[in-house]
């Protein structure tokens, strides 16, 4: 796979779930000593000194049968999986719509593990934060008592309820810095591993991707209808529907930041009509209102390309104008002098990114500047390549 992650989330005192890419493994122990038991596999003995970085490892017993993971269909793709996208017959004028499917259906099978844990953590994180505003709330009433007992001008009738009140307001404060801490400290860290091919590669996304963001105008392609050009007498294909959105680097709220992340902003493509979109070395995070999905790169089917798009509105200083037509045109492509109002349209030169998968991603991006919308969707389709390559 060329890369390594891990979730540790600890269960109780001595016992530990870590989610990697092999699978969901348990560790009991303590410092110095530990046994692991993964799926499939015997359980291992972890033994050293704390401390000093020296330890070995003893594999335990006979082999452990694997159990049957649960049924999980709607991630599984079956040996012939239907394409989500439908070509269309030429002559229609169907419009349709470019966007994804119902984010909680496209979370990759392998990567379920990952989310549930990412939910769990939100859950764990929810938890202190509700702690951390009763702990405010409590010190906050502590300090109202103590100053209350102060005010009066006889405060030495109430020495000792005094001495109580600052003893209260003391272990209030305590308890709420040790809350605090906790909160500040919780987070999901990802341990990645990356072999110097993939980390190379994913590199190569994020700096493409500091160019494109800086694109004077990025579309999301919302809709699209097929065009029969001698019929409509014209120059373009299709017709879209787009709208503007921003590019930048950005955290999902379903993953606060842990303190000790090596990645704690990533490339975020905001999206129009779905999802936005968060890229991570090992994955894609789609983060909707009140859902989110984990998709493997490796199964992307990506499109890097430039693009002469007909551009009825103004044309953007970074773009290259690279030609004209005309409102109608004849199908050598010279003006239809039939129309007296026959207005002459630039064509546009303009980078686009479409990434789809067979389980019903579908995303499509353009770009103002063609080389550096070409740079970023060209890195992403080599990413997604090698990832798939890694399996």
């Amino acid at each position: 796979m060329g890369l390594r992650f891990r979730r540790r989330i600890s269960l109780f005192p001595g016992v530990h779930l870590n989610v990697s890419g092999k699978g969901v493994s348990v560790s009991l122990g303590v410092p110095g000593a530990n046994i692991n038991l993964a799926p499939g596999r015997r359980p291992v003995l972890t033994t050293g000194i704390p401390g000093t970085g020296i330890s070995f490892q003893q594999t335990l017993g006979d082999d452990v049968a694997p159990s049957p993971p649960p049924p999980q269909p709607q991630y599984i793709p079956g040996p012939s999986p239907t394409p989500y996208f439908q070509p269309w017959e030429r002559g229609s004028y169907a419009k349709r719509s470019i966007e994804s499917r119902e984010v909680s259906s496209l979370t990759s099978a392998s990567l379920v593990e990952v989310k549930d844990m990412l939910i769990a953590a939100k859950e764990e994180r929810a938890y202190l934060v509700s702690e951390v505003s009763e702990l405010r709330h409590a010190l906050s009433s502590a300090k109202s008592r103590l100053g209350f007992l102060r005010f009066f001008l006889w405060r030495w009738a109430f020495k000792e309820k005094i001495a109580k009140a600052i003893e209260v307001v003391t272990e209030a404060e305590a308890d709420l810095r040790a809350g605090e801490e906790a909160l500040a400290q919780h987070g999901v860290n990802l341990d990645w591993t990356l072999t110097d091919d993939c980390k190379r590669r994913y590199d190569q996304v994020v700096e493409t991707f500091k160019a494109a963001a800086n694109c004077q105008i990025i579309w999301d392609i919302i809709h699209e209808t097929h065009v029969d050009r001698v019929i409509a007498r014209s120059a373009a294909s299709r017709t879209i529907d787009r709208k503007s959105v921003h590019f930048s680097f950005g955290r999902p709220d379903i993953m606060p930041l842990f303190p000790e992340d090596s990645y704690p902003k990533v490339p975020k493509l905001q999206n129009a009509n779905g999802a936005d979109i968060y890229i991570f070395p090992g994955f894609l995070l789609l983060e909707g209102p009140s859902d989110f999905a984990i998709v493997e790169p490796g199964i992307l089917d990506v499109t890097a390309m430039t693009t002469s798009f007909v551009e009825d509105d103004r044309v953007p200083g970074d773009s290259q104008v690279v030609g004209q037509t005309w409102q109608y045109v004849n199908k050598n492509g010279t003006p239809d002098r039939r129309y007296a109002s026959n207005r002459a349209i630039p064509i546009a030169s303009y980078g686009s990114l479409t990434m789809k998968t067979v389980t019903g991603f579908d995303e499509e991006y353009q770009f103002s500047n063609p080389i550096s919308g070409l740079k970023f969707a060209t890195a992403i389709r080599d990413w997604a390549m090698y990832m798939r390559s890694a399996h």
